[in-house]
């Protein structure tokens, strides 16, 4: 069976009771934009073509050691042509620079002893186009930032190396803003503006706050609001402007469905340095993700599932975001109208083999699609996710029926 689901787009809280929500056309299917291993994608626009990175890997699983930079491009946003490799740390960069240098890393996929482990790579690339140039921020295994410039102007470079910008940190980006400054942003949300030549930072980067999440729980701890985090995530902060309000986006682990799940959260403000508003999911599993006008010149973000009950892992994806009038919340178990939003469960009759996750999310066309984990071994799928199109129904006395009218191929 295909491992397909519906695009898990998570409304969230904006300016003026404005939400994020899942576009209403034929996208409840996310899937794939090329079978790469890719983390933390990143996409801009540019002279009217869009270009792809991400933090490749030296094979499946080990994204910590890479030789750097590769870069796709497409003309509709929906085929992509491999450019090539950009920049080379053997190539390209200095024999002396701190490129160079092999740093312990903490990474599961390095195998089960992490503390003594070496690795070397370019991790979280993002590429932007500001200025009439291109440039690619990034970090060197989370252990310190850096830029690179265009030297022609054109995105396959070639690039020169503009510096390390900070000494710790990871998820560097950068933001443009309407009067021409140019600020940069690393990890959480620490944010500094850029001098003029881009030779460095201006000053110290300061961390952006916003509101405590509105529940007051942070993970599994129930926290008194005033002592919630101040910050919106834990990692690949980003911004975009829409309409005078800036919007800040980063992925944060939280236990939404009872298992930590790497979703991309948002936050507003009327001001870049904020305060923001309290966190709301963006795109449930979406992770480390960058947001950017597509050909049809709305918003769209990049996808980057981490999780396990991400629909897939560690490949390239996009999905449309659209500003809405209709305030949504995620659609889990629990609902106090048919309608949602579900969250987690009083009663319900359980699924055979299902799993103890069970998501569900009402598609483009009306239809109930549910997103299984198994993780018993006489399950159908064995904690792999399976679709399936149900019909929910609410019974008189409360308890949510739920019946298997179908399987997606």
């Amino acid at each position: 069976m295909k491992r397909l689901a519906t695009v898990p787009i998570l409304a969230v809280l904006t300016t003026a009771g404005l939400a994020f929500s899942q576009e209403n056309e034929a996208n409840s299917r996310l899937l794939p934009l090329f079978d790469t291993p890719l983390r933390d994608t990143s996409v801009c626009r540019g002279d009217g073509v869009w270009f792809l990175t991400g933090t490749v890997s030296s094979d499946k699983s080990d994204f910590q050691n890479n030789d750097g930079v590769l870069l796709w491009k497409s003309a509709d946003c929906t085929t992509w042509k491999p450019i090539g490799q950009v920049w080379s740390i053997e190539r390209d960069a200095a024999q002396d620079s701190w490129q160079r240098i092999r740093r312990v890393v903490n990474d599961p996929a390095l195998g089960p002893v992490r503390e003594n482990r070496l690795a070397r790579g370019m991790v979280s690339p993002e590429i932007h186009y500001l200025k009439d140039s291109y440039f690619i921020t990034y970090s060197m295994n989370g252990q310190g930032t850096g830029l690179l410039r265009s030297k022609t102007g054109k995105p396959e470079g070639p690039y020169e190396d503009m510096g390390r910008f900070t000494g710790e940190g990871a998820d560097a980006s950068l933001f443009e803003d309407e009067d021409g400054a140019v600020y940069w942003l690393v990890g959480q949300g620490w944010i500094a503006k850029v001098k003029p030549d881009f030779s460095g930072l201006e000053a110290q980067p300061r961390l952006l706050r916003c509101a405590p999440f509105e529940s007051g729980k942070h993970r599994d701890f129930d926290m008194p609001l005033p002592h919630a985090p101040r910050y919106l995530g834990m990692a690949g902060a980003h911004i975009f402007k829409e309409d005078g309000a800036y919007y800040l986006i980063s992925a944060h682990v939280r236990d939404r469905i009872g298992v930590g799940c790497y979703d991309t959260f948002v936050a507003f403000s009327k001001t870049l340095m904020g305060p923001y508003s309290s966190p709301h999911v963006m795109v449930a599993h979406g992770g480390q993700s960058t947001v950017f006008k597509g050909s049809d010149d709305r918003w769209w973000a990049t996808f980057g599932g981490r999780d396990s009950r991400a629909i897939f892992q560690d490949r390239p994806a996009i999905l449309p975001l659209k500003f809405s009038n209709a305030v949504q919340y995620p659609v889990y178990w629990q609902s106090d109208t048919l309608e949602g939003p579900y969250e987690m469960p009083r009663r319900a009759y359980a699924m055979p083999h299902c799993g103890h996750s069970c998501q569900l999310q009402q598609g483009p066309d009306g239809r109930w699609f549910g997103l299984f984990f198994g993780n018993e071994s006489t399950g159908p799928w064995n904690c792999y996710p399976g679709v399936l199109v149900l019909d929910v129904r609410l019974d008189a006395d409360g308890t949510v029926r739920i019946e298997i009218k179908d399987e997606l191929p």
